[in-house]
């Protein structure tokens, strides 16, 4: 229906949109958000082609994992942070304009879906979790104005994706071996920046980058997490307060090789050799 629009209306906008779920919440599991979507993002390129010949934006103006206010044990944990990197750079790696996530507290969902709603996290429930217990799950930001404020896991992945706000996404070729990973590469401004997402839950990955010459090195900084299910210890290393991950070189043939564990990803950022 976006392109019927667009063809009809496309005059009379700024931009094009839709939303996009993943599905239901009781529909939802791990496997199946890092199993990816291949039907919407053919849609996505469809749009695209037309949006790109009527000369307008596309972006998706409401999306997360899964609707009804995301899936507990899903939507809340690690699982979604790589799924939510993956996504958004998948998005930009198609021209799309920008994303913006559905989120906010428990009882706004549960309302306008007509449902009762009692958020408690049980006595003696620490700081973290009562901040989980008022927000809907699939929220990049848990609490509210009375406990405070914390990142979800799906906080991280935005960030990692944001670090390739306003860069030049790059086509290249990528050799799975059968692993579930992706792998994404920009230009911004004087420097080249690789993604590489491991969504599988089995298996470790070894990538060799390479069509390097010209690069000297950089860093390789990772998100990671103790597991897959985890709702906190995530950690997005080369942001602020973070550890600034650790020094990568690329060697005389223009190839540098990137470890990346089962259940993480890295972001890399290299530089031009003087």
């Amino acid at each position: 229906w976006v392109i019927e629009y667009a063809h009809r209306h496309a005059a009379a906008n700024v931009f094009l949109s839709r939303h996009y779920y993943r599905d239901a919440a009781s529909n939802g599991s791990i496997a199946g958000l890092l199993a990816g979507d291949p039907e919407f993002m053919g849609e996505v390129e469809q749009i695209m082609r037309v949006a790109d010949q009527i000369r307008l934006p596309f972006r998706l103006t409401e999306a997360n994992s899964y609707y009804d206010g995301g899936r507990d044990g899903v939507s809340d944990v690690f699982a979604s942070a790589l799924w939510g990197a993956d996504f958004m750079l998948a998005l930009a790696q198609r021209g799309v304009a920008g994303i913006n996530f559905h989120g906010g507290p428990l009882h706004a969902i549960d309302v306008s879906l007509g449902r009762s709603s009692v958020a408690s996290a049980g006595a003696g429930a620490d700081l973290a979790a009562r901040r989980d217990a008022v927000s809907s799950h699939y929220s990049p930001i848990a609490g509210d104005v009375a406990l405070g404020f914390q990142p979800r896991p799906l906080y991280y992945g935005m960030q990692l994706a944001q670090q390739f706000a306003h860069a030049h996404m790059l086509q290249g070729r990528l050799d799975a071996a059968g692993v579930n990973v992706s792998a994404y590469a920009a230009m911004h401004g004087d420097s080249l920046l690789v993604a590489l997402i491991n969504k599988d839950a089995a298996r470790d990955a070894m990538f060799s980058l390479g069509g390097l010459h010209g690069w000297r090195g950089g860093r390789v900084m990772r998100l990671h997490a103790p597991s897959l299910d985890s709702r906190h210890g995530v950690v997005l290393e080369g942001i602020a307060g973070a550890p600034q991950g650790r020094m990568i070189a690329v060697d005389a043939s223009g190839r540098c090789d990137v470890a990346l564990p089962r259940g993480s990803a890295v972001w890399v950022r290299l530089e031009r050799a003087t």
